[in-house]
């Protein structure tokens, strides 16, 4: 298997920041084909952390 980018690292490594499972992340990175892919991942975990400081009810 061919090294992941710098993107595909830095999303591995905010998923495990996040409390994701290795094991997880580790199946998330096998099967992540292109850097636009994780790119977009990237853009939603960052949504959902903004999005977790308001008062959801």
């Amino acid at each position: 298997m061919k090294p992941k980018s710098e993107v595909c690292q830095e999303l591995y490594q905010m998923l495990l920041d996040r409390g994701y499972l290795e094991r997880f992340c580790d199946l998330v990175m096998q099967n992540l084909n292109t850097d636009f892919t994780a790119q977009r991942m990237i853009y939603y975990l960052s949504l959902q952390r903004t999005a977790g400081r308001g008062n959801c009810g």
